[in-house]
């Protein structure tokens, strides 16, 4: 689907474009065209659109010029050529679907707002007539400065509501649109002034003298688009002609479109190459300043006006340029330009925005959206996926869905919103379908399987499995784990010990399995041994009145399973050989919450004897933890679960601790005993704690040169470019 573009028209012309009746639109044209950039052309309308599943029921034109109806994603780039006078609910919604390239997708412009937007411009200042928001001082002000003035409603085109007024002795002589003449007597004026200016939101222009045929005004209109390269190019220039004593040019009050050179002719311009030569330098000029203030513009109508002077104005902006004027004009060249250069643009957006590094496949990391991913609160699962993206989008296209995520350089962040469990995995599918990824990666959800297949064969599924969790009661039923599993293409685990698990109870998914250890941000979480983080490391050990005493550090969830308890009764029997020893606890039994638990209470009140030499911080968000691990001597994860990696180890090992923790799980895969710490049995758990802390605490020297043994060993192993580059072969190979 990373070929297709949209283009959503009004529903009032959709049926007789469909049938090849529309002046203003042609579906052949834009089907013509977008072969030509290799695209699929999809019609549809705002009542088309499904934006809860995000799906549209769009139309598209086959070889022999028939239509067929699909249920598909909506496009990720699409050319908006409606323009609703009234908010309309779907249309709002796709407009702030990020996913979605909504090119010209305000163009309703507020002509006040462009002039205004236009006038900051030194160098187009010199082509806009004097323009004001018209009230009763504006108009003194106009009035006392020309002769002739015009009045615009703000936000109608068409020439609808437009004014001319000439002031004369007597009163004002005022001219409509539409050719309807009325005086004002000078005593009257004030109060037809206040009566127009109720009416609605109007504009005072400065009149020009315009140039003119047989005693018909006449104006040019220019279609400015974005082009293959995404720079404005003009598509063409048609002449306008009004009525004869008229004040307006559009088709809509009697003005006729006309090829523009032969106009040009009769007007009395012999050589117009010089002053065309100007009007496309200053139109270009102007695009490029509007597209300044809007980026999503790609499609504007300049109405430009050459005096009897020869010079040059921009008159008005439009944010839809209506193509019936080229064809009303018989000019088959530019008509046939303004489908095919929105046509090259979107070929443009697709290859910039959706399809760039297309030799490398891309890859969707939908992540559980129970916890978020950037902000306070991420749980270990958020900060691989997290991590993992920013190094995998260096080299492949990555899409990061989740809960509060913040942008990231390199990554395609999807942030998700849904209430409920279900509305995530319904709004999850939902974007899938929008980014069609060559690969989706769930993370750890592995029953999620069941809604991800839904979209069909084509982008390969994979699951990261960081736990057990999600395979057990009350999440799954063991019965159906298996059937589950086995529609993955492939299954990712953190560790040996989590792939021996599987292929234990899932012996045909052995081929299937992969190991990718999780890694860390060796440049965060800097080392103690390195000089800038030592000086850092004693003014924060200061500030906490830890200098000059050995700090043994926990970082986790303040649950049994994490051994806290062991860590506290063997803490209280090392503090008699080390009084001066501080045990640090940081965390809480939920993740971002700092609920204490009857657990977290007994721990504490057991802690209470030992005063300050036990100090619990509570849950600190993972980019504040660096400078707390820094500020530790040793790290203890005392873990009675089957922990299947354990990532605050590899965080310790980056900062340059030394290890102490427990032979559960895949930590043993992580920690190498004797070198960069210990691993401890189950049995005896306490007493092995305090008999290593009591040894080691003698050992200084043995402290560091454990804690250089770390850094090195997360330096080779575990850095999160490590784990990009496993991936990357394992994505290119599927």
């Amino acid at each position: 689907m990373t070929n297709t573009v949209g283009i959503l028209i009004s529903r009032h012309i959709f049926q007789d474009c469909l049938r090849g009746r529309s002046p203003y639109e042609s579906f052949d044209l834009y089907t013509r065209y977008a072969k030509k950039e290799g695209l699929r052309a999809i019609f549809f309308t705002v009542d088309h659109l499904l934006m809860r599943q995000l799906l549209v029921k769009g139309y598209e034109q086959k070889d022999d010029g028939t239509f067929v109806q699909r249920v598909i994603p909506i496009p990720r780039v699409i050319h908006n050529r409606i323009k609703p006078s009234v908010p309309l609910p779907a249309f709002q919604q796709l407009k702030k679907t990020p996913e979605i390239i909504l090119f010209n997708r305000d163009n309703r412009l507020d002509k006040w707002r462009v002039h205004q937007a236009l006038l900051t411009d030194s160098g187009l200042k010199p082509y806009l007539p004097e323009t004001r928001l018209l009230n009763l001082n504006t108009f003194e002000q106009m009035s006392a400065r020309y002769s002739s003035v015009y009045l615009k409603p703000r936000d109608k085109s068409l020439g609808i509501g437009v004014k001319c007024l000439i002031f004369t002795e007597q009163g004002i002589q005022v001219t409509h649109a539409q050719g309807r003449r009325e005086f004002i007597p000078d005593g009257k004026r004030i109060g037809w002034l206040k009566k127009t200016i109720r009416q609605e939101p109007m504009l005072i222009q400065q009149a020009i003298s315009l140039i003119r045929t047989d005693e018909q005004p006449i104006d040019i209109r220019v279609a400015v688009q974005r082009g293959r390269g995404g720079e404005w190019k003009i598509s063409g220039m048609v002449a306008r002609v009004g009525p004869a004593g008229g004040i307006a040019t559009n088709v809509a009050v009697g003005g006729k479109a006309e090829r523009l050179l032969p106009v040009l002719e009769r007007s009395g311009i012999s050589k117009p190459a010089p002053i065309l030569s100007e009007i496309e330098k200053v139109v270009l000029h102007a695009a490029n300043r509007l597209a300044k203030t809007d980026p999503s513009l790609a499609d504007l109508g300049f109405d430009v006006a050459i005096d009897q002077d020869g010079r040059v104005w921009i008159i008005e902006v439009n944010g839809r340029d209506l193509r019936i004027t080229f064809r009303g004009a018989r000019d088959t060249e530019a008509w046939e330009k303004t489908f095919a250069t929105p046509m090259e643009y979107a070929g443009y957006l697709l290859r910039r925005h959706v399809g760039h590094k297309r030799d490398q496949p891309s890859v969707a990391i939908i992540t559980p959206g129970t916890l978020p991913v950037s902000t306070k609160g991420s749980g270990s699962v958020e900060i691989s996926a997290r991590e993992i993206a920013k190094e995998v989008g260096k080299h492949h296209v990555v899409y990061l869905l989740g809960k509060e995520i913040h942008p990231m350089e390199k990554v395609h962040v999807v942030p998700m919103n849904a209430k409920t469990r279900k509305g995530y995995l319904e709004q999850t599918v939902g974007k899938l379908r929008l980014l069609m990824p060559d690969i989706i990666q769930v993370e750890n959800r592995p029953l999620w399987i069941k809604r991800v297949k839904q979209l069909g064969p084509r982008p390969k599924k994979i699951l990261f499995l960081h736990s057990e969790t999600f395979l057990q009661p009350p999440f799954a039923k063991p019965s159906e784990v298996g059937k589950y599993l086995h529609q993955y293409d492939l299954i990712l685990t953190n560790s040996q010990f989590m792939k021996r698990q599987l292929n234990q109870r899932f012996s045909n998914l052995a081929e299937k399995i992969k190991v990718v250890p999780l890694g860390v941000d060796l440049n965060r979480f800097a080392s103690i041994h390195e000089e800038p983080v030592k000086k850092q490391r004693i003014e924060n050990r200061m500030k906490h009145g830890l200098n000059g005493r050995p700090v043994i550090l926990f970082v986790g969830r303040t649950i049994p399973k994490k051994g806290v308890h062991h860590l506290i009764d063997a803490f209280i029997q090392v503090h008699k050989e080390h009084p001066e020893a501080v045990l640090l606890i940081v965390g809480s039994s939920y993740y971002g919450k700092n609920i204490e638990t009857p657990y977290v209470r007994n721990l504490k009140e057991k802690s209470k004897e030992l005063g300050q030499s036990i100090r619990w911080w509570p849950f600190t968000p993972h980019h504040q933890l660096p400078a707390i691990y820094q500020m530790a001597d040793i790290l203890v994860t005392p873990s009675i679960g089957r922990e299947a990696f354990g990532l605050v180890n590899v965080e310790g090992m980056a900062t340059g601790l030394p290890i102490l923790t427990t032979k559960a799980g895949g930590i043993s895969e992580v920690v190498a005993d004797g070198v960069n710490g210990h691993l401890l049995p189950l049995e005896g758990l306490t007493e092995g704690i305090a008999r290593t802390l009591n040894d080691w605490l003698k050992q200084p020297w043995r402290l560091k040169e454990m804690g250089r043994e770390s850094r090195k060993r997360a330096e080779d192993l575990f850095s999160w470019k490590r784990v990009a580059e496993n991936l990357s072969q394992i994505y290119r190979a599927l």
